[in-house]
């Protein structure tokens, strides 16, 4: 067998000549700072000595001094490398290389390279301190990689597969580790890691598949972005407790695109950058509780789901310095927002819009300062804002633009601060509480099947008041429809007066003093007895003049007996012919008084003619 590098058995050291006649049995070599060449292992690695029968063969160091260059380039090895404790002045090189395992416990080394390495079992590096980093990429191991308790720069491991687990455990990384399109075959840890890259990308895992779960909790920090795009998490993904930070403006968690099984990030804080979720599909939940996040710019959220799906999200007692964005998704179950505080007072606190929610939205104890928006959501069950408190911007609290909800209720515990819009919105039942109503509400095009609690018209007509945009007749159609839907045909038509009413102030001045006219007269149609009330004192004033000082007749000996009351009733009906105004010619004060009973009667004529076509016409 033709042996490598030239090495002689005859120039070995002592230290040397252990390790050459260790290696046929694998037996381990306690060397103590004592020095071995690089070219001497890469020898024995590539069949220098064959092995004993009957006993695995193999270099098993502890506490040696590799001098010199270690490189296995292109090569199969039959036998394992084990270094513990050893200390390499120069790099390590087993690139395109064949190896059964490779073990380097806590050694120190500059660098290694394993680039399209292939393993046939583990591949163990823990505790190990590689200062310019470590090249896994196009690598294969067989059987598990540890990395537990490593110190090291760099890592290059695009295409890596292992087929066991991943464990990188208390790992300090200065620079980027980047792992993309690499396959784990088991779980992935990097509980309690530390990786550093302010400014850049701390954790570059795109397109990475791993079978198993995925753990960046108990003490993981990162600084820099930890980038998962695109990403295959079979199982979970958890950030329990995880502390990320992205010093420069951008993200510090992009998960645009991934598949998950299940994302639970509780107490996650991120201290500075956003959280970003475009596309991503959770077959399980989303599980945020306690997070704490602040953005690293004003104009972009600090949470962004956007065009994602989930079985549920879990956003209870977050605190967010920015802006917590839901857009476009599909939520199988339910949302919470219990609890959670959200600030962004110069723009949306929460942008709920055009997502699809099977059930409920739960919002009980939120806080917000800035414009909560619900634009276009449907949302199957109940929507949620009970003892909320709520400070919008630019003056706008809550923007429900054709909102659809099963259940709708509002109470907040004070008073909202700026104006409500649920214009367009559809909602079943609207619960709500006149002690705290916003100061401004619209409600134009809003419809609901039944409000809650059950209040006389009087009361839900100060509600309808508060449109800072002025008259809409459509809310008051829809509020007298439902009082009688419900068999409250007062309150219905009590709504439709003060519709009426109201509509007056956006009159011109003629059309002004025409509907003042039906409000005194019939009161639009909506109070017909008010006719009646007049026709009464009109008939009462007449006989009572012409009782005690009739008019002469138009022809003596020719008019019928005068009777004062019949001949005010005469002027005052304009189309019925008594036969008493025709007979007689009042003069003076008496003929003013005719011509006013008479246009006194077409008046009552025409409002009460024009209320009846209304009632008729909503009929």
């Amino acid at each position: 067998m033709g042996v490598p590098f030239l090495v002689d058995e005859n120039e070995l050291s002592d230290a040397e000549r252990l390790v050459w006649r260790a290696y046929p049995v694998g037996e381990r070599v306690q060397l103590d700072g004592a020095e071995v060449r690089g070219e001497v292992l890469a020898a024995l690695l590539l069949g220098a000595v064959p092995p004993r029968p009957g006993y695995a063969s193999g270099i098993s160091l502890r506490g040696a001094r590799v001098t010199g260059r270690l490189r296995l380039k292109g090569a199969a090895a039959e036998a394992g490398l084990h270094c513990t404790d050893c200390e390499f002045d120069d790099k390590v090189e087993f690139v395109d290389a064949n190896l059964r395992t490779l073990r380097i416990e806590r050694c120190r080394l500059p660098l290694l390279v394993c680039s399209r390495l292939r393993l046939d079992g583990l591949l163990n590096l823990e505790g190990s301190e590689i200062e310019q980093g470590l090249w896994l990429d196009g690598a294969h191991v067989g059987g598990p990689l540890v990395m537990n308790g490593m110190r090291l720069g760099p890592v290059l491991a695009d295409r890596l597969t292992v087929e066991g687990r991943l464990d990188a455990r208390n790992l300090k990384v200065q620079g980027e580790f980047r792992a993309h399109n690499a396959h784990i075959g088991g779980s992935l840890n990097f509980s309690g890691s530390r990786m550093s890259n302010p400014g850049g990308i701390a954790l570059n895992l795109g397109g990475i598949t791993v079978e198993g779960g995925v753990w960046c909790w108990r003490g993981f920090e990162a600084q820099g972005t930890l980038r998962l795009i695109g990403a295959t998490f079979t199982a979970n993904l958890n950030l329990d407790g995880a502390r990320l930070s992205q010093p420069g403006e951008g993200t510090a968690l992009n998960l645009d695109r991934a598949s998950i099984g299940h994302f639970v990030a509780q107490d996650l804080q991120v201290g500075a950058g956003q959280v970003s979720m475009r596309g991503t599909q959770v077959s399980d939940g989303v599980d945020m509780r306690g997070a704490v996040l602040v953005g690293s710019g004003p104009d972009e959220p600090v949470l962004a789901i956007d065009n994602a799906s989930m079985a549920y999200l879990e956003l209870r007692n977050i605190r967010a310095s920015g802006e917590v964005m839901i857009r476009a998704c599909r939520v199988e179950n339910r949302i919470w927002l219990s609890g959670a505080d959200v600030r962004n007072p110069e723009g949306n606190a929460v942008r709920l819009n055009r997502t699809e929610v099977g059930a409920d939205v739960f919002c009980r104890g939120l806080t917000l300062e800035g414009t909560l928006r619900l634009s276009r959501s449907r949302i199957g069950g109940l929507l949620e804002l009970d003892d909320v408190r709520l400070s919008g911007a630019a003056s706008t609290a809550i923007f429900g633009h054709a909102l659809q909800a099963g259940e709708f209720k509002l109470v907040p515990a004070q008073p909202v601060q700026g104006t409500v819009f649920l214009n367009h919105a559809q909602i079943g039942v609207l619960h709500d509480d006149p002690v705290s109503w916003p100061t401004e509400l619209v409600l134009t095009g809003t419809r609901y099947d039944a409000l809650e609690p059950r209040l006389p018209a009087g009361e839900r007509l100060r509600w309808l008041t508060r449109n800072p945009e002025g008259y809409e007749s459509q809310p008051y159609e829809q509020l007298a429809n439902y009082y009688a839907a419900t068999g409250q045909n007062a309150d219905a038509r009590k709504v439709l007066y003060a519709k009426e009413r109201h509509r007056q102030g956006t009159e011109t001045r003629v059309i002004r003093g025409w509907s003042r006219l039906q409000d005194i007269t019939t009161g639009y149609g909506y109070r017909p007895w008010r006719a009646l009330l007049w026709l009464g004192v009109l008939l009462t004033m007449g006989g009572l003049v012409y009782g005690f000082s009739p008019p002469a007749p138009l022809k003596r000996g020719e008019a019928p007996h005068f009777n004062p009351v019949i001949y005010t009733l005469d002027l005052l009906i304009p189309i019925v012919d008594l036969g008493q105004e025709r007979a007689f010619n009042p003069a003076g004060a008496h003929q003013w008084l005719s011509y006013t009973l008479v246009a006194a009667g077409w008046v009552l004529t025409a409002t009460v003619a024009a209320g009846a076509a209304r009632i008729v016409s909503r009929r």
